[in-house]
């Protein structure tokens, strides 16, 4: 229930046991703050990392996720996209028009983009071509795009788009 990898667990629940904590109050704020305390108590990353039998980036990662409510979304932190205010459906939008967004999802095949209208379009790869200089690109979570409607399917809920420009 945090952004801990499985290979850590093993070595976070070590953590949280060397921390007198119990794995079953993760999340809880005496929990968190105890974790705060405990790592105040470490004379060294370098050495709690050895006894945990893992890198010292490792250690931080798993000293950061758990000093976390379980509700923290990393996506929280990036900026909003500016979404054309008197677009709010699929229904509004039309083939050619423009509009803005916030890529949510990459895939093998495309990415997904958060364009308000309450489902997220997809950009597909044939698709990822910055129209000024036409070379392929690859976007990334969290980049905000400029993109053209390539077409619409309401009844299965699916929006294509065309990159434009990254924003």
């Amino acid at each position: 229930m945090t952004e801990i990898h499985p290979e850590s667990y093993e070595a976070a629940q070590k953590f949280i046991t060397m921390a007198s904590l119990s794995l079953k109050d993760l999340g809880q704020p005496d929990f968190i703050k105890k974790i705060g305390h405990f790592m105040s108590s470490i004379k060294s990353l370098e050495e709690l990392a050895g006894r945990l039998s893992v890198g010292v980036p490792t250690v931080t990662l798993i000293a950061t996720a758990l000093q976390r409510p379980l509700t923290y979304d990393l996506r929280e932190g990036f900026d909003k996209p500016l979404f054309k205010q008197n677009i709010t459906d699929m229904n509004q939008l039309q083939k050619g028009q423009r509009v803005t967004g916030k890529v949510n999802n990459v895939t093998h095949f495309g990415a997904f983009v958060d364009i308000g209208v309450g489902k997220d379009a997809m950009v597909h790869n044939s698709n990822m071509r910055l129209k000024d200089t036409g070379r392929p690109y690859s976007l990334c979570v969290g980049e905000t795009i400029e993109a053209e409607i390539e077409n619409k399917d309401i009844s299965k809920g699916r929006i294509g788009l065309r990159l434009i420009r990254l924003i």
